[in-house]
């Protein structure tokens, strides 16, 4: 079940991204495939750090790591994706906001 959990925080994470991009100033061309593309990165660190930790790992932890993941992933993609410029705050508010979005998802009572 931790592969519907991650699913789950992929589409969520993408749909919080993608309405960030436009809501938030300080993107710059965020179009709808970067946004998927950021969260499936996401997706997959997160994943990969929930299952080192455990598949109990506390609701802090998860949203630390999406925070931190986020963090990186949404700053450091526009060095990878010559299109996307996003200012350090807006990457930080970004960051925030997927981290509390992973912080409140029902993750653990997913997973068996």
């Amino acid at each position: 079940m931790l592969y519907f959990a991650s699913a789950l925080r992929f589409v969520i994470t993408a749909v919080v991204l993608s309405l960030i991009g436009y809501l938030i100033p300080g993107f710059g061309h965020l179009l709808f495939g970067d946004a998927v593309l950021g969260a499936l990165v996401i997706s997959v660190l997160g994943y990969a750090m929930q299952s080192f930790r455990g598949y109990r790992a506390k609701k802090y932890l998860c949203g630390a790591v999406g925070f931190v993941v986020a963090g990186l992933v949404i700053f450091g993609g526009q060095s990878v994706l010559g299109h996307v410029h996003v200012s350090p705050l807006s990457a930080l508010v970004a960051a925030t906001v997927v981290g509390l979005v992973n912080y409140a998802m029902p993750t653990k009572d997913l997973v068996a």
